[in-house]
């Protein structure tokens, strides 16, 4: 566009001169009026002519510009709306997971109460409750599906077992004597007294288990012709107990 308007403003200023020099002629020659005429257009080109080269150099200035750059902060503004950057879910940091203390070793010994018969009587008496199961007839107890297992008359329940020694005993200084509940029930047999008192240094759990007595079985059976047959039999056992020792093993 700045050449046109250049072209345009050399032409005006050729057209200009013509005019002007043929007003000089003319009022030269005696044709003042036609001279003064020239030289008004003239004059009209000149101004032309100078505004079209005025106008080229301000659409120049203008084209010539240079653009400010956007600011930085905009820019970065552009960016992250043209490129989404991807969403990163941010991963909790790993917990140290919980030890489980490992549980201890255990180690069982085991013997038969000795001596017991002598305390049969005080086991009945303090220790054991009659089982209301033993009054039970034997259609009952075929109805309750309680065959071919032994029903007990009574039962004993243990809470706390203790050993004692008892150095005073006239016939072996070793012994060592059971109390279940405070009742004296016999003593640990003398082959494994050694072994006990070894064992009650690592302060182990005791347990007692007392059972026998009279007790009674239907036992179920089939007949030749393939008929069931229950035949209830009644037996009287010694009381007896045993106790257990759970102690921690020893790791070497």
């Amino acid at each position: 566009m700045k050449t046109v308007y250049k072209i345009l403003g050399i032409l005006c200023f050729v057209f200009a001169a013509l005019l002007l020099l043929l007003a000089l002629i003319m009022v030269t020659g005696g044709e003042s009026g036609i001279g003064t005429f020239f030289a008004v257009f003239g004059l009209f080109f000149v101004f032309l002519g100078w505004y079209s080269r005025k106008y080229s150099r301000k659409d120049q200035v203008q084209n010539t510009q240079v653009q400010e750059p956007a600011p930085i902060i905009e820019k970065a503004k552009a960016d992250i709306i043209e490129k989404p950057q991807p969403i990163t879910k941010e991963e909790p940091a790993p917990q140290p997971k919980a030890v489980k203390p490992e549980e201890p070793e255990h180690e069982y010994y085991s013997f038969k109460v000795v001596g017991i018969s002598f305390y049969e009587k005080d086991i009945i008496d303090s220790l054991a409750v009659e089982n209301d199961d033993y009054d039970m007839t034997k259609k009952e107890i075929i109805d309750a599906c309680m065959t071919d297992e032994p029903i007990y008359k009574y039962q004993a329940s243990v809470s706390n077992v203790q050993l004692e020694f008892e150095p005073d005993n006239p016939h072996d200084p070793n012994a060592i004597k059971v109390m279940a509940d405070g009742v004296h029930i016999g003593y640990v047999p003398s082959k494994n007294t050694n072994k006990v008192r070894q064992l009650l240094k690592k302060s182990p759990v005791i347990i007692c288990n007392i059972y026998g007595g009279p007790s009674k079985t239907v036992y179920e059976d089939y007949n030749d012709d393939g008929k069931e047959v229950y035949t209830m039999k009644k037996t009287d056992h010694n009381i007896g107990a045993e106790v257990i020792l759970k102690y921690r093993k020893t790791t070497n």
